[in-house]
């Protein structure tokens, strides 16, 4: 014996496996009518920690209305970009409209995806020798396009001449 278990309408959605800080991204949602009837759907989306690219701003929802036709597909886009590194969330909704005549079919799914840190861009050393009888001077700028919240300036000192091998070391030991 067996059983075959299916909603009348479903939505599977197609997001990335991670998303980048400041990307932008397309995230496809394909939605099912396994039923005999055309219906009309109402999709939506509501996202936490990314931006619904739509035509109002600070919109934390957006959603589309299609009749889709007995056993068919159809696919929809969401546009978005991310808002902070960390994890952001993503409800997909689907239903029909209550009606007398027929019954009303809904499907739902939520996924969370990774929003990882942007990689360094710029990094940079400057070895030297100080001693009490000369002046070092090494002129700090903040470099241009910088995201305020990512990146440090590490400045380090030693007695020592091995400090100027620490960056040596670090890639002998991480090489592959």
């Amino acid at each position: 014996m067996s059983f075959t278990v299916q909603l009348p309408i479903m939505i599977r959605p197609s997001p990335p496996r991670f998303l980048n800080y400041g990307d932008t991204a397309h995230i496809s949602v394909v939605l099912q009518n396994q039923t005999d009837l055309s219906v009309l759907l109402h999709a939506g989306l509501r996202a936490t920690n990314a931006k619904l690219l739509t035509s109002q701003t600070n919109q934390q929802a957006v959603g589309y209305s299609i009749v889709l036709q007995p056993s068919k597909r159809a696919a929809l886009i969401f546009p978005l970009s991310t808002i902070h590194s960390g994890t952001a969330r993503f409800q997909f909704i689907v239903s029909t409209i209550k009606k007398e005549t027929c019954a009303q079919f809904d499907d739902a799914i939520e996924r969370s995806l990774p929003v990882f840190t942007p990689a360094t861009s710029e990094a940079f050393a400057t070895y030297g020798d100080i001693c009490e009888e000369e002046v070092v001077l090494q002129p700090v700028e903040t470099p241009k396009n910088v995201i305020p919240q990512f990146g440090e300036l590490a400045i380090t000192t030693s007695s020592t001449a091995l400090a100027s091998l620490t960056d040596a070391i670090i890639s002998l030991y991480t090489y592959p």
